[in-house]
């Protein structure tokens, strides 16, 4: 059986791009399962009704499909999503007024099943942290605290201060953190984590290939007679790695590996549709 969430959000996405990004009326919208492709849709088109099975995949700029365990940024941002649980559930049993912001030694490697130690780490340490009078920032590592004292909007006379070993009492933050940013705030935050936050964007024609040819292997989906085979490749934007970024250049519509994936798959038509940048491009057949 389907997960019922994900077939939700299938649906939703179909429904947005055919309707608010081709601008075609959908008459009826159901969920499949395998073997058939995510999605059928009826429409209409020039004034008559046409039937529609998409398949949907998400763009990753950090995975291809031949990866084991998919992206590894999506999977890095699932856990960091488990530690702001953790930590969100403790704030709001006990709140204190600081702001944190943790950058890893590695991104592609922290305690994937032991979030919730270490939310309890950089919990602990926010609590047990105490800031010197008139002092409202702290920026520090894990040998050295850099305080900043405040000037109205500014900061200055910087000093240093040793911190306490993480060893053995934070041993998580000890082997996968690389900095540690502290704020003393007026209300209730959390912690951010710079690794999912930010990351290199952009379109990479080799990887929507592999997508595509991933999708289009003997026997993968069976159709239904006379419906349109449709493929949807999507970006996201959450996570971040799920993003293409502004509209490429023209050049990379015309990358040879794109081209032969696209020319020799099952797919009527195949579509990118990044979300969080608004456009959309048709790659089979050509515009």
């Amino acid at each position: 059986m389907r997960n019922r969430q994900k077939s939700d959000v299938e649906m939703l996405l179909a429904r947005e791009f055919l309707e608010h990004e081709l601008c075609l009326p959908v008459r009826a919208l159901r969920s499949q399962g395998p073997p058939r492709p995510d999605v059928c849709a009826v429409v209409n088109r020039d004034g008559r009704e046409a039937v529609l099975e998409i398949e949907l995949t998400e763009y990753h700029v950090d995975a291809k499909s031949d990866q084991n365990g998919g992206s590894p940024g999506a999977e890095l941002h699932s856990w960091w999503e488990r530690v702001r649980e953790c930590l969100l559930l403790r704030l709001t049993q006990a709140p204190v007024e600081r702001h944190g912001l943790v950058t890893l030694k590695d991104p592609s490697k922290f305690p994937k099943r032991e979030a919730h130690v270490f939310a309890e780490e950089l919990d602990r340490f926010a609590r047990g942290y105490e800031f010197r009078a008139g002092i409202s920032i702290a920026d520090f590592d894990l040998t050295r605290v850099v305080v900043r004292f405040a000037q109205g909007h500014e900061y200055s006379h910087s000093e240093s201060a040793p911190l306490p070993p993480f060893q053995p009492a934070f041993p998580l933050l000890a082997r996968y953190v690389r900095g540690l940013q502290l704020w003393k705030v007026d209300c209730y935050s959390t912690w951010t984590c710079t690794d999912t936050s930010a990351a290199h964007v952009g379109l990479r024609p080799d990887y929507v290939a592999d997508l595509i040819k991933g999708k289009s292997a003997p026997g993968k989906h069976a159709w239904a007679e006379n419906s349109e085979k449709w493929l949807l490749v999507y970006a996201s934007g959450s996570p971040i790695v799920a993003s293409a970024g502004s509209p490429p250049s023209p050049a990379d519509w015309h990358n040879p590996e794109l081209q032969a994936a696209c020319r020799d798959s099952p797919f009527d038509q195949i579509h990118f549709w990044d979300l969080p940048h608004r456009w959309s491009e048709r790659w089979k057949p050509r515009q």
